[in-house]
Formats: C-alpha cells, structure tokens, sequence
C-alpha cells in the first residue's frame, strides 16, 4: 500500500470511530437532568434549540413517578414545547415524555 492509501484508510478509521462514540453517547440515559432534555432536543433534529434551552426543576411530580422539567426555547412544528417529565433509572436519566403549553 502506498502512502495516500493508507492516509485515506485512517481517515476513514477515525470518522467511523469518532461516530460510533458520538452514536453511544446520544443513545444512553444521561448523567444529569439538563443533559438528557438537550439530548431529547438534539434527537428531535433542534440542534441549535439544544444549545440555546434554559432547563429548570418545578419540583412536581406526574402519576408515573416522572419529574417535571420546565423547559424555555424548545419550538417543535411552530409551538413552544414547555414541560418535559424526567425519569431516573440505573442507568441515568431520560425523557418519559413531554407537553405543550
């Protein structure tokens, strides 16, 4: 194999691996609350939304034992998408689901 070959091949090796982890990280339970509801909005192809959303605790609780997340700056299909209801399991934490205003 010449030079350029082999340049090409780890070029290559790099992108599929730096992908592969960036995969694992979107696709598993986050650490922290915030991090999982920028995921969720990542995921909902909101990229920049994710960067840009301010995440706070309300303190209440649904009947599924789901946190209550308000959530400022998150637009989905034209209307702003307020609370988001967090679970924690042994993993991490994850969206369960989410309500409009």
């Amino acid at each position: 194999m010449n030079n350029r070959t082999k340049m090409v091949l780890l070029v290559l090796t790099v992108i599929f691996g730096l992908g592969f982890a960036f995969y694992g990280f979107l696709m598993t339970e986050s650490a922290n609350p915030e991090t999982a509801v920028r995921k969720y909005v990542f995921l909902q192809r909101h990229p920049i939304d994710a960067l840009k959303i301010q995440v706070a605790k309300t303190g209440m609780y649904n009947k599924r034992n789901s946190e209550q997340y308000f959530v400022e700056g998150y637009f989905h299909k034209g209307k702003e998408i307020k609370f988001f209801y967090l679970r924690l399991n042994s993993r991490g934490w994850f969206v369960s689901s989410v309500e409009g205003p």
